[in-house]
Formats: structure tokens, sequence, C-alpha cells
């Protein structure tokens, strides 16, 4: 798979391309971009995904711009075309966007899109415009994919994520949710309890609680517990990320680590005595350990 910058692209071959946010890369997403690379294959064309660097939209990402890469790649996508949204981009006119991004720069015969995508200037462009636009380049639009009865969408994973409904979460995701990170020192609560933990800084709007999770290092997979939150027992307001893996020492302090979670266990709890707390830790692992 070749990454470009949009503005490196000269004489571009005829492709066909999925156009799109991409932030969760969810199994919605992923529909429009298996079309993309089947078509492509079937009528010899390359296959293109155009997106953007930034998120605009939030300012907490799901995934990184790597890691929604490296998902890509997998896909079997030929080349993925990345733009900026500035304030000048978010100013192109629809009629502009077609004309210049999708013919002239990408040479697109195919265009395949969500069902609700937007674009042009106020995202004033819906799908039947751009098929009014876009004349002999084909546009096919996806429609939405469902889980249960609900349609799936970046917006509603990141609210099941916030209201700790991780399961949920996951299933539209078609992948378990994860965060990765440095572990870094730190205040060796866990520790002084018989319960290590591994510390990384990261954002995530994932709920605060206790999670059934799984820590991947390298080519090892161990099953852990992750607090996201405070420590209100010891007085602790500042949030963190810890993992405490079951059942194995290893020293993590400066590895990169992937927590991937699976099940929200518990709230964080307040406990009136470090016996309490530790017998609520045990019952957490008891826990993990038949997940």
């Amino acid at each position: 798979m070749t990454v470009l910058d949009f503005s490196e692209i000269r004489n571009f071959d005829p492709c066909a391309v999925a156009l799109g946010n991409f932030e969760a890369l969810h199994i919605g997403h992923r529909h429009i971009i298996e079309e993309t690379v089947s078509y492509a294959r079937e009528n010899g064309l390359s296959s293109a995904v155009y997106m953007y660097k930034n998120n605009y939209k939030s300012a907490c990402t799901l995934f990184s711009l790597e890691d929604r890469l490296s998902f890509l790649e997998k896909m079997g996508v030929d080349f993925v075309i990345l733009d900026e949204f500035t304030p000048e981009y978010s100013q192109i006119s629809c009629e502009d966007f077609v004309d210049f991004y999708i013919r002239e720069k990408m040479n697109s015969k195919a265009v395949f899109v969500g069902f609700n995508y937007r674009f042009g200037k106020g995202e004033s462009g819906d799908v039947a415009l751009l098929k009014e636009l876009c004349g002999d380049t084909y546009v096919f639009r996806v429609d939405c994919v469902k889980v249960d009865v609900e349609c799936v969408s970046t917006t509603l994973i990141k609210s099941y994520l916030k209201n700790g409904e991780i399961k949920k979460a996951n299933q539209m995701l078609g992948r378990d949710y994860f965060v990765r990170g440095i572990v870094a020192s730190g205040r060796n609560v866990g520790t002084g309890l018989g319960f290590p933990t591994a510390n990384i800084e990261v954002d995530t709007i994932l709920a605060h609680g206790v999670y059934a999770t799984s820590v991947l290092l390298g080519d090892e997979v161990y099953k852990a517990i992750t607090n996201i939150g405070g420590k209100p027992s010891f007085g602790i307001e500042s949030v963190n990320i810890e993992t405490h893996i079951l059942d194995a020492e290893i020293d993590l302090y400066g590895s990169e680590i992937i927590v991937l979670f699976h099940e929200k266990i518990r709230d964080i709890i307040k406990f009136d005595s470090k016996e309490e707390l530790v017998s609520q830790l045990v019952d957490d692992k008891k826990r993990r350990e038949i997940l």
C-alpha cells in the first residue's frame, strides 16, 4: 500500500476511490472500502481511500492515523491519499471539489461513499448532488450496516464508549477497542497492594471504570484488568490508565503495550480500608479469569 499526500499527486492512475473521514474504520466503513477494492480489481483500476490526516470533528480520535493506515493495508487498499482539513479547505464548493479533487487530481472513474456522505462548503453537498456533478464518473452509495436495529456510526460508537458500553462499541467496530502507549512510572500504589500495574498516558473517551482487558506485548497476549480514572480510596483524582496483568510478572517500564478492552467489570469505588480494596481487586481478578 502506498500512502500519498494529496499535494504529491501527479498523473494519478485511473482509480476507484472511497471518500470519507474514516475515523473509526468500523464495520460500516470497512464495507465501503471492501466494495471499493472489489470494484477496482474487477475493472482494472487502482483502489484508493481519500481521507484526512487530522480529525476536524473531534479533539479525541478513536484510533491514530498510523493504526488506521495499518487497518487499510490489511484490507488490500492500493493507495491512501491524505489531505489536511483546514479553514481554507472547508470553503471549497461542491463543484470545485468534484472537478479538481475527484476528476483532475485523483482521476477517479468510480466513487464510493456512505449513505450519509456530505461534502463541499458547509457540508452542503449530499450523495444525490455528488451523482449529479460526477456525470460519467460512477458514484456508488453504500447503505448503512446495522447491528441489531441500529445503524453503525462513529458518533454512536463514541456514545457507547463514553457510557462504558464497551461490548456494544466493539460489535460496531468489528474489533476490540484499544489504546496503545509507552509504560511510564507511576505512584506504585498497585504494587503496595500486591497488584502491580503498567501505567500509560493516552487520551481516551472511554468511561471511567474497571475493565476486563488483554495486553499485547509484541507477539504475546496476556489477560489483564484495567482501571481508567482516579484512586478515590487514596485521595488521587488525576485520571490514569493502569493495567494489572494476571499471573505474570513482567517489567514493562519503557515498553509499548496495546490494551484491548472487552467488558466493563464495575465502576470505580471509594473503599474505607486497604483490606476492602484488596478484597475487591481479588474479586475483579477472579471475574477476569473466567471471561
